[in-house]
């Protein structure tokens, strides 16, 4: 062992004052002189204690010399082990340094000028490592604990060159528990010194914050549905922590952002394909704020539905001269953004504005039917089928009556004659500006009337109270289109429906 051999090889001295050692001679040489030379090594004092005296932390100086009464002839020395050397000289003191780590042994030979002889060994270890610190247990540096959590350290140290002369974390025993009463940062250090003064420190922080919620049973979305609808609501489900949380706060998330906050949601337009997920966080006086993962699975949204009750009901007299017009079902929910008036005519499919169809001497004898078309964003579009008076699906327009009646006999031709038809249709007059008025234009017609009526509508669909010969533009028509069906009437003769063109209103 390096130390047994320092102990048996090193003088340790508590000043630099320099040790001699004397050899007996071999031969007795002339005069007789029999005393061999005093040698000295000069080094300082060692801070190794015990079977470690001997052992530097660094660098050591050292300075050989002899001494004798005749007088010195010659002096060397030999340096071998962990560094190598060597040197002579004759009167003058021999100087050098080791650098080496380790035990480096050093030979002084010093001879008189009698020729007597003397030899002395002295070993150096130097240690120029810091010792090592390994830390272990539940403890991660630079984690977070939660207060009042059990948390334990283990650590251990090593000295390559000497000994670990102490290896303590404060009051702190390895494998012990950590302190986690106390909320905040935390540090514990770790000091390793090794036999001849060496140290190093490791130092492990962690972070003591408020514990969490214990989470049973996270809220999920209730029902568990692989896919929603636009429209319909979405809720969540209550869950449940230990302890109970003062309140709980509910978060839906589609593609990574926040769309809204509650136990509830209902998907839009904008959610139609993408997933919707929920988070939650609860809270409780004492406790950190404690997030619970998102549902899983997921929800797809996909289009909605419109629901509607009842069905499109038509009426008017189906003859040349009169009007159909569409009423719209008991309820559709939701409220469609666009209403599309679809006619079809012996096969042929006609879309009008208003949900009104005048009907010319080029209607008669036709099969009408027709259908209404709602649309809204985020919504499939719904189809559904006129019903015609009496429940019939269609109806077939007859020809105009003659004064005596539909084809009098008597008077040939007259069932036409005493038709009133439409020469120019109706109009609107007025600038198409939201604030502005807009003027209905009556419609020429073959026959005075006697009365007239109106309606406004706007993209098909009838403005509520809109009904007088005028109309204001209200913020409610910006980039719609508004159209005006205006009603002839006169005795003896069915009403007269005219709709004006469509003016579409500037945004």
């Amino acid at each position: 062992m390096r130390h047994r051999l320092l102990t048996a090889l090193a003088l340790t001295t508590t000043t630099a004052t320099a040790l001699a050692w004397t050899t007996p001679a071999h031969t007795e040489p002339p005069g007789g002189d029999t005393t061999p030379p005093k040698i000295t090594i000069d080094v300082p004092p060692s801070p190794g204690q015990d079977v470690w005296s001997g052992w530097y932390a660094g660098s050591v100086p050292v300075v050989v010399s002899a001494t004798d009464a005749a007088g010195i002839q010659a002096i060397s020395y030999r340096l071998t082990g962990a560094q190598t050397g060597e040197a002579t000289g004759d009167l003058e003191p021999l100087a050098f340094t080791l650098t080496e780590p380790g035990v480096t042994t050093i030979t002084v030979t010093a001879e008189d000028v009698n020729g007597n002889q003397a030899t002395r060994e002295y070993g150096v270890g130097l240690d120029l490592a810091d010792p090592t610190v390994e830390v272990g247990g539940t403890v991660l540096d630079g984690g977070v604990i939660r207060q009042g959590a059990r948390r334990t350290l283990t650590f251990t140290c090593a000295d390559a060159g000497t000994a670990v002369a102490s290896c303590t974390a404060g009051a702190l025993a390895s494998g012990a528990l950590v302190p986690t009463d106390t909320l905040g940062a935390h540090r514990i250090d770790v000091t390793a010194v090794d036999q001849v003064g060496r140290s190093r420190i490791r130092s492990v922080d962690y972070t003591v914050e408020k514990p969490l919620l214990r989470v049973d049973e996270p809220p999920v979305i209730e029902g568990d549905p692989p896919s929603v609808r636009v429209g319909k609501t979405l809720r969540a489900t209550a869950g449940r922590w230990t302890p109970t949380p003062d309140r709980v706060t509910y978060t839906w998330l589609s593609v990574g952002k926040i769309i809204g906050t509650g136990p509830t949601y209902t998907p839009t337009a904008a959610d139609v394909g993408r997933r919707i997920y929920l988070t939650s966080t609860a809270y409780r006086d004492g406790y950190a704020d404690t997030p619970t993962p998102g549902s899983t699975p997921s929800v797809l949204v996909e289009s909605g539905r419109f629901e509607v009750t009842g069905a499109p009901q038509v009426t008017g007299t189906a003859q040349v001269g009169g009007t159909l017009e569409i009423t719209q079902p008991d309820t559709i929910v939701p409220t469609p953004g666009t209403y599309a008036n679809l006619w079809t005519i012996d096969g042929e499919t006609h879309e009008t504005d208003a949900p009104a169809l005048p009907l010319t001497e080029a209607h008669a004898g036709s099969t009408i039917s027709c259908v209404q078309v709602y649309s809204r964003a985020g919504y499939a579009d719904a189809t559904v089928p006129c019903v015609f008076p009496g429940g019939a699906g269609s109806v077939t327009v007859a020809a105009t009556p003659g004064p005596d009646g539909p084809g009098d006999p008597g008077n040939p031709g007259a069932d036409d004659g005493a038709a009133w038809t439409v020469l120019a249709p109706a109009a609107i007059k007025g600038k198409a500006r939201v604030g502005r008025r807009l003027r209905a234009v009556l419609p020429q017609l073959t026959v005075p009337a006697q009365a007239w009526t109106y309606q406004w509508f706007r993209n098909g669909k009838p403005v509520k109270g809109a009904t007088k010969a005028s109309y204001k533009l209200r913020k409610a028509d910006r980039g719609r289109r508004i159209t005006v069906r205006v009603t002839a009437s006169a005795p003896h003769l069915p009403d007269l429906v005219s709709v004006s063109p469509v003016k579409r209103i500037r945004r």
